[in-house]
């Protein structure tokens, strides 16, 4: 009985701390929101607020709404390092919630609308990082090699390009195809091969079945224990096939980022 009061008083502590940080956080959000609307007609003033906001909420971990706050910055009267600095934290924002088209979109703006050079020299990482995670890793490579120039050997860049560059994803038609005439082997092409062994024994178990009751006379029987449930089997089977080509392939393309992407930061930023 003492143990149950422990765990219960125990949650109820946490359930409390949780609200209360969750309070606070509102609070501060508020506190933000109310100092930008005394601050209307000052943009200046109005956009380090708006700034301010955003890097609390990135600490949050709220990015969704950090960079609905950066959005509303008036960037037209920006000098270029505060533009560099939006554009930035808008791109690592981005880059956070695995939004790539927008990061790239967010480089190109830097490179377009900040005239000194220098700014975009420092976006070269983020860069060649938002490449890989796009799969384009030869434009990736092309650009860490002219990055290293002779720091580095071209040769290792290529070897740590070689298996993303020689990937094959899987296809959604293949799966499919081999799921439907071979029952199984679907699963097995998108790395599943014990779901394929069950799933193709579970299809030949019913029809087994079903033949079993149908050579006796149990017609019924046969069709709705042995052949429907082989047709349930059967068809889900070709569903999960599907449904697993675009797993397979996140995978492996996350396994071949993460190796390749630790070992570009610890060259450029050693």
């Amino acid at each position: 009985m003492k143990y149950c009061f422990s765990v219960i008083l125990c949650c109820a502590t946490i359930l409390i701390n949780a609200q209360s940080n969750n309070l606070n956080n509102l609070q501060t959000e508020l506190a933000y929101e109310q100092k930008i609307f005394k601050n209307i007609n000052n943009l200046d003033s109005l956009n380090i607020l708006f700034f301010k906001k955003a890097i609390y909420l990135k600490e949050q971990k709220k990015y969704g709404k950090a960079i609905q706050t950066l959005n509303r910055i008036n960037e037209n009267d920006l000098s270029d390092s505060s533009k560099f600095r939006l554009y930035y934290e808008q791109a690592i924002l981005n880059y956070l919630t695995n939004n790539y088209n927008e990061v790239e979109l967010n480089l190109n703006k830097t490179k377009y609308f900040i005239s000194d050079t220098t700014f975009h020299n420092k976006l070269t990482l983020l860069e060649i990082l938002n490449l890989n995670n796009l799969q384009r890793w030869g434009e990736s490579k092309v650009l860490l090699i002219s990055e290293l120039k002779n720091k580095s050997d071209s040769n290792i860049i290529n070897e740590w390009y070689k298996q993303a560059l020689s990937l094959k994803l899987k296809k959604v038609k293949t799966a499919q195809t081999l799921q439907t005439f071979l029952p199984g082997t679907g699963h097995v092409y998108v790395g599943k091969t014990t779901h394929g062994i069950i799933n193709a024994g579970l299809i030949l178990s019913g029809l087994t079945w079903g033949a079993y009751n149908f050579y006796y006379g149990y017609y019924v029987t046969g069709v709705f224990t042995g052949f429907f449930i082989s047709y349930v089997f059967y068809s889900g089977g070709i569903a999960y096939a599907i449904n697993n080509v675009g797993k397979y392939n996140t995978m492996k393309i996350n396994q071949i980022n993460s190796d390749l992407n630790k070992k570009i930061i610890e060259i450029l930023e050693p």
